[in-house]
């Protein structure tokens, strides 16, 4: 399977619907997530959060 890469995810997310797209660049050891803190602030009700996971 071809490894996906963020120009695709940023062009798939709004195709299914995503209307706003956070993103965080980060290893395993680091313990701030700005991209999914900004979501989490962002974030209503009402609303459904769709996480993208990059292997590369």
């Amino acid at each position: 399977m071809q490894d996906q890469n963020f120009i695709q995810q940023k062009d798939a997310l709004p195709q299914i619907g995503c209307q706003q797209i956070f993103t965080d660049n980060a290893s395993g050891d680091k313990s701030s997530r700005t991209g999914l803190d900004d979501a989490f602030d962002f974030f209503r009700e009402e609303d459904t959060l769709v996480v993208w996971k990059s292997t590369s």
